[in-house]
């Protein structure tokens, strides 16, 4: 491993992170800038499932249409409204095909009102753009929702990806 792939490596972490940050805290210009312009955003078994482009992928978060759903579905559970969301990594794994591309996964658990909420995996591609890495591809995997989650919507997106 080279002082570039070393860097790289923290740059991607880095990345990954800050995905994680702006979401929790709807931080949305600073999400904007993780995603390459033709990155495409995929979520197996939830709503649309694919979003394609930077512009796309950001106006779903902007339009608060997944907390919308959220609570929603939390108050067809009879749970009153969630107060904060906090995404946790854990393992992740980096692969580096060249000096401009790269393949990672990171495991994911969600911490709510009610503790542990859901889990799963990020499979991610990266590209080196104008010397910054941005994230060109993230497949969203949810693998496990809790019994008290406020993401009861999410039970059928679980079970379809377990089943593949």
């Amino acid at each position: 491993m080279d002082v570039d792939e070393v860097c790289s490596r923290h740059e991607i972490l880095d990345l990954i992170s800050e995905y994680t940050l702006s979401n929790d805290r709807a931080e949305w210009e600073r999400m904007d800038r993780i995603w390459a312009d033709d990155a495409v955003m995929l979520v197996p078994g939830v709503g649309v499932g694919r979003y394609d482009g930077r512009e796309t992928i950001m106006s779903r978060y902007r339009s608060l249409a997944a907390r919308a759903k959220q609570a929603e579905s939390a108050r067809d559970e009879g749970k009153t409204a969630m107060t904060f969301s906090r995404h946790h990594l854990t393992s992740t794994r980096l692969s580096f095909l060249d000096s401009s591309h790269a393949v990672g996964v990171s495991y994911y658990f969600v911490i709510t009102d009610v503790g542990y909420d859901h889990s799963g995996c990020y499979e991610d591609r990266f590209t080196r753009t104008a010397g910054r890495w941005l994230i060109s591809e993230r497949k969203t995997l949810v693998e496990h929702v809790a019994s008290e989650s406020f993401y009861g919507f999410l039970r059928a997106a679980a079970a379809q990806n377990n089943k593949q």
